[in-house]
């Protein structure tokens, strides 16, 4: 009985991220994504002076490639496959936190950090990867994956 009323909670957190798009930026430029029960989009790259969107549809912010001796090759977009636990914006709306993501296939956990410097018209992501199976694997990444 306790785990149809777990479930019920774990879908209803995706429904609530699917329905709100969370935002990082300052006064130059701002960066809108997209985070549900799939993984994570960036949905918009706007700057804020001129009030250009410079995306024109979302867009995965990363794709991994793996593959190994003993595994086959899988590549595993930020919007697809990828299940996002927890997500986390800074008060002051300069930093996004996504932590403890992870993918069935390949066996990863990841951790995103993207901040927006105060003052600066750039942006700057740390993504970390964990391999979380037994067997060591190639990664390949490329990032960002826009278009």
């Amino acid at each position: 009985m306790l785990i149809r009323p777990l479930a019920l909670i774990l879908v209803l957190a995706c429904i609530g991220l699917a329905q709100t798009p969370i935002t990082v930026g300052n006064k130059k430029i701002s960066l809108r994504f997209e985070l549900d029960s799939r993984g994570m989009n960036l949905a918009g790259i706007r700057n804020n002076v001129t009030h250009i969107e410079h995306l024109v549809k979302p867009s995965p912010l990363f794709e991994v490639s793996t593959g190994g001796p003993t595994l086959s090759n899988l590549t595993l977009s930020s919007n697809g496959g990828m299940l996002v636990d927890s997500s986390a914006r800074s008060k002051d709306g300069l930093t996004l936190n996504v932590s403890a993501c992870h993918a069935v296939a390949p066996p990863l956990r990841f951790t995103i950090e993207i901040t927006v410097p105060r003052h600066e018209s750039i942006a700057l992501m740390r993504l970390c990867m964990t391999n979380t199976g037994q067997t060591r694997m190639l990664i390949r990444a490329l990032i960002p994956k826009l278009g």
